[in-house]
């Protein structure tokens, strides 16, 4: 025991001598075992988490489908499942209605309109009881609602938008369901629609409304009809077995349908999340490994320095008859003592790693079941491949070290290296400077070997941090990516369609129908509003493929859209939406046609001196009145939105103290006193520009706003929601 402490100390010394490079290649062993650790975990985590996530809501084994405009009545896809040559193969199933439809879930802060999904499901006795509805907020569906306008909302659509876990959204033809929840379904773990031309995360233009079944059949106009069933099977059951079973019962029952049975492997979102996971547990693989490459070329490096650096004291133990084991032992010790150093911190490095994916993970990837234990396996393997590799690293040098006869070790480190590597050509070339200078350029030429080594090794370090501090930051950055691209698309069209609008002859225009092959659906309603906000105008954008156009249209006061697109419907292969704002298809030679008629049609209505400006309040107040027993009993009245509409008021003798543009002249910020008592802030969102080149300093106004509390930096106060202001002097 004595002897083995000896030896410790003994190599203790050397380590304290080169605390610097100890701790470097400590530092690169723990960041390639912690990496190793930290991310391999990630993958469990998420194989575990689906699994589970998706055992808890039951999702589907099978999945029948019928052929596109397809319906058959209620109980027919159920029954015909009795063909099969072994009904007892299915648990349960469930009959369901989808079909697509326009979701408008305008507040009075933002207009929201998309296309989406009516998805009828079986309520009775708690269901549905296949692919089920995990809640966020709110209430779950109930037999009682079965026949009612009330639904559950979607929950990444409602989280991207900020809504309520209660409210209202509208639907074609003027129908609004109330919506008592908002939740995620298997099917919708990801929001996934390659029809927007978005394959991943596009819930900003996607909206599902989970209805009873009976009241979709009433909001879709396909009463006591059904197109889609859902299965589950009895524990053992083949997949395919039962669905090549499924597939000709249902042929036999119902053969003019064109069913489609699909299996769970083969549904878009579950393949978009375990698809991925062998794809980036690979990158994490390839991480670490470059980690600790890194580290062994490190430790080969330092090692070789030592060994090189005792060649005078290891030929003389040699020489006096020491066993060239037990001189191997010290450097030998050296080199396992810098590997259990990287893996003891490599271990706490894995850990915050652990911890820092976990949060990216479920921020990025809202789950009902996110299970993420300790891997202690993964973080043993590790800490094995951590400490052999670069252990075994030094024993090259030290076998190279005891090898050679003892008058050859005792040689000088000098004379050692003398004439090797690329010293005999540095003789014939001449280097600036001093011989102090020159030291750095001869000890790379005398050893290119460990030179190269090192650099490699420095670089490798450096390549899997730069990359692993990458793949970190794009995980927390992606919905920031997305947002930004979606707004560039979105200033686009908005920068093209404004200019066709400024060229437009105003008095002869009663409407907006503005069409392009080059305008992405997804945002085209979001510029149609900013047009009827600074025109004046009721517009449509339509996006042309392939010959048709899609369309979202938005319409001001005292023009009912829906009335007007309904005078046009002879035009239209389909519309829908509500007085305010629609959405419609068109074919492309339909469009002139439609421009002229729709024009028309609201010129006849206003006049060409009409189109004045109206803004409804709910009531007059002063500053005064302005109170946080106010803004409480307005909070009772809430959830706002289509129905229910924020409450507006209206103030006049407001003096502009200060003013100024926000988030690259977008919005405004302004602060308003009436009559040299009260003073508030008040924001105006999306009027930066043409607020702001009509109000200055010390102006006085009238404003109809929005009162709301602003909580910053611990202090709460009154805030103001400017909806629109009219220079009064």
């Amino acid at each position: 025991m004595r002897r083995f402490w000896f030896w410790l100390r003994w190599s203790g010394r050397e380590l304290r001598r080169r605390w610097v490079q100890v701790t470097v290649i400590a530092l690169i062993i723990a960041l390639g075992t912690g990496v190793q650790a930290g991310l391999g975990s990630t993958s469990d985590w998420r194989q575990r988490s689906y699994d589970a996530s998706y055992a808890m809501l039951r999702m589907h084994d099978l999945r029948v489908r019928l052929g596109e405009g397809s319906f058959v009545p209620s109980g027919a896809l159920v029954d015909a499942l009795e063909g099969m040559r072994h009904p007892a193969w299915v648990a349960v199933a469930e009959e369901r209605l989808i079909v697509s439809t326009q979701v408008d879930a305008s507040t009075s802060g933002q207009t929201v309109l998309v296309p989406g999904r009516i998805v009828g499901v079986d309520v009775a006795d708690g269901g549905p009881v296949v692919d089920g509805i995990w809640l966020t907020g709110g209430r779950a569906l109930t037999d009682a609602d079965d026949g009612s306008p009330v639904a559950v909302l979607e929950g990444h659509f409602a989280s991207h938008y900020d809504l309520a876990s209660a409210g209202s959204v509208g639907l074609p033809g003027g129908l609004a369901v109330d919506y008592v929840g908002t939740g995620y379904a298997p099917e919708y773990y990801v929001v996934a629609n390659d029809a927007l031309g978005y394959s991943f995360m596009a819930e900003a233009n996607f909206a599902v409304v989970f209805a009873p079944l009976e009241t979709a059949g009433a909001l879709s106009g396909h009463e006591g009809q059904v197109n889609d069933l859902v299965l589950r099977l009895a524990p053992g059951v083949d997949r395919n077995d039962a669905r090549a079973e499924v597939e000709a019962a249902l042929a036999a029952a119902i053969p003019d349908v064109g069913p489609t049975v699909s299996t769970r492997a083969e549904d878009l979102v579950h393949r978009l999340l375990y698809g991925d996971l062998d794809s980036d547990q690979g990158t994490f693989n390839l991480l670490a490994m470059l980690m600790l490459v890194a580290a062994v070329f490190a430790a080969f490096n330092l090692t070789s320095r030592i060994v090189e650096a005792q060649r005078r004291e290891i030929g003389i133990g040699m020489a006096l008859g020491a066993r060239r084991r037990t001189i191997a032992l010290r450097p030998l010790l050296i080199g396992a003592e810098i590997a259990l150093l990287g893996v003891v911190f490599g271990v706490a490095i894995g850990w915050l790693v652990g911890a820092a994916m976990q949060v990216q993970l479920e921020q990025l990837q809202p789950l009902p079941v996110w299970q993420t234990p300790f891997q202690p396996g993964r973080f043993v393997a590790a800490a094995a491949l951590g400490f052999l590799l670069p252990f075994l690293a030094t024993a090259w040098p030290v076998w190279r070290a005891v090898r050679v006869e003892p008058v050859q070790a005792i040689r000088t480190g000098h004379l050692a290296s003398r004439g090797g590597g690329l010293a005999p050509l540095l003789k014939r070339v001449r280097l600036p400077g001093g011989s102090f200078g020159q030291i750095p350029v001869r000890n790379v030429v005398r050893a290119p070997r460990r030179t190269i080594l090192t650099a490699v090794g420095i670089g490798a370090a450096i390549m899997a941090l730069v990359g692993l501090l990458g793949m970190l930051d794009s995980l927390a950055t992606t919905i920031d990516r997305i947002n930004r691209e979606r707004q560039a698309v979105e200033e686009a069209i908005w920068g093209s369609a404004r200019e066709i609008c400024l060229q437009a002859d105003m008095a002869n225009t009663g409407a907006f129908i503005l069409s392009s092959d080059e305008w992405h659906p997804g945002v085209i309603g979001i510029v149609a509003s900013k047009i009827v906000e600074e025109f004046y105008r009721p517009t449509a954008l339509i996006s042309v493929k392939d010959g048709v156009g899609k369309g979202s249209a938005r319409s001001i006061p005292g023009f009912d859209l829906y009335q007007g697109l309904s005078a046009c419907s002879d035009l239209l292969l389909g519309f829908g939406g509500h007085k305010y704002a629609a959405g419609l298809t068109v074919a492309v030679d339909r469009i002139q046609p439609l421009r002229e008629r729709l024009s028309a049609a609201v010129l006849e209505q206003f006049g060409p001196g009409g189109f004045v400006r109206s803004l409804s309040i709910d009531s007059p107040v002063t500053f005064e009145e302005l109170t946080f027993d106010l803004l409480r009993d307005i909070e009772r009245m809430a959830p706002f939105g289509n129905g229910n509409p924020e409450p507006r008021f209206g103030a006049k003798g407001l003096e502009v103290l200060s003013l100024r543009p926000v988030k690259d002249n977008k919005h405004l910020k302004l602060r308003l006193r009436q009559q040299d008592s009260l003073q508030f802030d008040a924001i105006a969102f999306n009027q930066g520009e043409t607020l702001g080149s009509r109000l200055r300093t010390g102006m006085q106004v009238a404003a109809v706003f929005s009162p709301r509390v602003n909580t910053w930096n611990g202090m709460t106060t009154i805030e103001l929601d400017i909806k629109d202001v009219k220079v009064e002097k």
